[in-house]
């Protein structure tokens, strides 16, 4: 009993489920703090960071509206990828 395997207990993770829900909050957030940057005329390190990341991000409506889609759609690859990746191994593991 002391040299059993310890068989992954968790279910599969659904990539797309995964990827448009982490990928619609991020891009939600983002799109809201790039307008609360716009508003209120405060947050420049958020807009320093954002332009780093996104070269053409800057104080406007349309590009907070971008970069909010923009965010969400680098999310959702990155999660669907995790996802995959989970269940690649998930499945090698208890195999």
């Amino acid at each position: 009993m002391k040299n059993k395997v310890i068989i992954m207990a968790f279910g599969k993770i659904d990539p797309v489920s995964l990827g448009v829900s982490l990928g619609v909050l991020s891009g939600t957030s983002t799109f809201f703090m790039g307008l609360m940057i716009l508003i209120f005329n405060t947050g420049k390190p958020f807009n320093g960071t954002m332009g780093a990341i996104y070269i053409t991000y800057d104080f406007s409506f349309l590009q907070c509206l971008l970069a909010g889609i923009a965010v969400s759609v680098s999310t959702f690859i990155g999660s669907y990828i995790v996802a995959w990746a989970y269940n690649l191994l998930r499945h090698r593991v208890n195999s």
